[in-house]
């Protein structure tokens, strides 16, 4: 399935070897990959993954976060904001602020989380979500069992939903997931 999804959308999978490990934690509906090719799947996806295309919603999200390199961008944007931060705080060391330096210590890190960190992760899920249905419809699996995959998970939410400003993603939106091409063109 991995391969027929990097198959398409003219990425070039020749040279990338790919590891995919299924990790025994029935209890954790989860995926990932990391940017060495390594697709993490805990095995709680497959008793809610009730068919290959959902599954394939799952690993094609993952994929879009792969193809867009979020990891390395996200990485970036930290680095900036602690620079940023520690350069706050050389200042106020600087004027002998002590106040000021230990809010900033204290207070920073959360702010800059919250105003450039989450919302920069939301958009990560989305462009994930996008990239996926893409590599979804491609790969002639059908792009709605993302919408589908969607709704299962929020189902197991019993939690309130977080406000949006602290979540790392977007509230979801079914009726941009539901997007799928009209022709069945596999």
């Amino acid at each position: 399935m991995l391969a027929r999804l990097l198959a398409t959308g003219g990425h070039d999978t020749s040279s990338e070897q790919w590891t995919v490990l299924v990790i025994d934690a029935p209890e954790h509906v989860n995926a990932m990959v990391t940017p060495h090719r390594v697709m993490v799947v805990f095995s709680g996806l497959f008793r809610i993954a009730t068919s290959e295309a959902e599954l394939a919603a799952v690993l094609s999200h993952e994929l879009g976060h792969y193809i867009a390199d979020h990891a390395s961008e996200q990485q970036s944007n930290r680095y900036t904001l602690w620079l940023f931060l520690a350069g706050l705080l050389a200042y106020t060391a600087l004027h002998r602020a002590w106040l000021a330096m230990g809010t900033l210590f204290t207070l920073g890190g959360g702010a800059l989380e919250l105003w450039a960190d989450k919302p920069l992760q939301r958009q990560h899920e989305i462009e994930a979500d996008l990239t996926g249905m893409l590599l979804m419809a491609d790969a002639c699996y059908d792009p709605r069992a993302m919408a589908m995959w969607w709704k299962k998970l929020m189902a197991l939410t019993t939690s309130p939903q977080e406000p949006e400003f602290v979540s790392t993603h977007p509230p979801v939106s079914l009726a941009w997931l539901a997007v799928a091409r009209d022709d069945d063109g596999c």
